[in-house]
C-alpha cells in the first residue's frame, strides 16, 4: 500500500450521528482513501469546513460527502457547496461524492461548477445537474458497495421487520403499523449505547473545532445543534418508552443485518433501510422521504414499485406486492452496479488528489 501520500479532508462526516447507513457510508470512504495511502481527516456533519481552512488550504484533496443534505437550497447545504470555490481559488481538489440534489438555487449550481468531478447517488439529481449546464454521474449509495458478509446458511425468512423514518410522523405510523401486525419486530436504525463507534477499518481522525478567532462560529453551530436536540425530546422519550415496553428494539449492527436477513418483508422509512435491504436480498417496501432519493434509487433499480405513500401504506400491507424472482435479479444487478460505479468513481477522484512531491 502507498504511504503518505497527504492528507484529504472529508466533509460531512455523518458517522458522527447513531445511524448505521451513515457509519457504513463513512467506513466505505475512509477506507477507500486511506488504502490509497492518504491520511484523512474528517469534518463533522455538526462542525463547518470554515472553521479548518488552514488544513483544507494544505490538503491534497477535499472530498464532500453529499449524501441527503443537498436539497431545496437548506442552509446547510448552501454552507457545503462552498467550500468548492474556495478550493479551486487555491488550487485544491475538490469533489462531490455520493450525493442527492434537489431544487436547489441557480446560486448554488453556479458554486457546484467548481466540483472537479460530481457523483450523485441516483438519475434524478443528475437530471437536475444537467438541467442546470453541469455534468454529474449516477454511482448508487456508498453501503451498496459494502463488502458484507451474509450468514451462512441463510436463515429461512418469516415475519416483518418495520424499522423508524426520517420525520416523527412517518416514524409514528410505522409503529403502529407493528402493532396492529402480531409476530412482527420493529428495529430502529439507531444502534445501542456501546455500540456508536466508527466502523473503519482504518484510522482517521474527526477534527476537533479549533480554539481561535473561528471558535464563536463553532459555539453559533453547538447552540444550534442543542436547540435541534431539544426539539427532539418528543420523539426520543416516545422511543425510550417503546423500548421499556419492549416493542422497540435497538440492537447493533449485525443484529440488524441479522434481522433483515430472516424477515420475508421489511417495511422501511429510510432511505439507507432500503440499501441494506438491496445489499441482503430482503424484499421491502419503502415509504418516500424528504427529498427524491428513495424515489430515483428504486427508479434506477427497476424496483419503483417497491415505493409506498405513508397515506397507503396501510392498504399496500393488507395485500403485499409479491417479491418476485425478476425484483430479486435486478436488486442483486443493482448492487453489483453499484459496486463497479464506486471502484471507477474513487479511482478517478484519488488519482487527481495532489501528493506531497506534486
Amino acid at each position: 500500500m502507498a504511504q503518505n501520500r497527504g492528507t484529504i479532508v472529508v466533509l460531512n462526516d455523518t458517522a458522527a450521528i447513531a445511524h448505521y447507513g451513515c457509519k457504513v457510508v463513512m467506513k466505505r470512504i475512509v477506507d477507500e482513501v486511506a488504502a490509497a495511502g492518504f491520511e484523512v481527516k474528517t469534518v463533522s456533519v455538526y462542525s463547518t469546513w470554515r472553521v479548518h481552512q488552514k488544513l483544507i488550504d494544505q490538503a491534497a484533496a477535499v472530498i464532500v460527502n453529499g449524501e441527503g443534505t443537498l436539497h431545496h437550497s437548506a442552509q446547510r447545504a448552501q454552507t457545503l457547496v462552498a467550500v468548492a470555490p474556495y478550493c479551486a481559488a487555491r488550487g485544491i481538489p475538490v469533489f462531490l461524492i455520493n450525493s442527492v440534489w434537489q431544487d436547489n438555487s441557480a446560486d448554488m449550481a453556479r458554486q457546484a461548477e467548481d466540483f472537479l468531478l460530481r457523483f450523485v447517488r441516483e438519475s434524478r439529481s443528475e437530471k437536475q445537474f444537467a438541467a442546470a449546464g453541469l455534468k454529474a454521474k449516477t454511482v448508487p449509495d456508498l453501503t451498496l458497495g459494502w463488502n458484507y458478509r451474509a450468514a451462512k446458511p441463510a436463515p429461512q425468512r418469516s415475519g416483518r421487520v418495520y424499522t423508524d423514518a426520517v420525520g416523527m410522523p412517518a416514524t409514528d405510523l410505522l409503529y403502529r403499523l407493528f402493532r396492529e401486525d402480531a409476530g412482527s419486530r420493529y428495529v430502529t436504525m439507531t444502534p445501542p449505547g456501546g455500540h456508536r463507534g466508527d466502523y473503519s477499518d482504518y484510522d482517521f481522525e474527526r477534527l476537533p473545532a479549533p480554539f481561535d478567532r473561528t471558535f464563536p462560529l463553532t459555539l453559533r453551530l453547538r447552540l444550534r445543534q442543542i436547540m435541534k436536540r431539544t426539539l427532539l425530546i418528543r420523539g426520543k422519550t416516545k422511543n425510550a418508552i417503546r423500548r421499556m415496553k419492549g416493542h422497540l428494539e435497538m440492537v447493533p449492527l449485525e443484529g440488524f443485518m441479522a434481522a433483515l436477513e430472516s424477515s420475508e418483508l421489511v417495511v422501511t422509512g429510510r432511505f439507507h433501510g432500503v440499501c441494506l435491504c438491496l445489499l441482503t436480498g430482503t424484499p421491502f417496501l419503502a415509504l418516500t422521504s424528504n427529498s427524491h432519493k428513495v424515489e430515483g434509487m428504486l427508479e434506477d433499480a427497476g424496483l419503483a414499485h417497491r415505493i409506498v405513500r405513508p397515506a397507503d401504506v396501510r392498504a399496500v400491507l393488507a395485500h403485499p406486492p409479491e417479491w418476485s424472482e425478476d425484483d430479486a435479479k435486478k436488486a442483486k444487478a443493482f448492487v453489483q452496479k453499484a459496486r463497479r460505479g464506486q471502484k471507477a468513481m474513487f479511482a478517478s477522484v484519488l488519482s487527481m488528489a495532489k501528493t506531497e512531491s506534486s
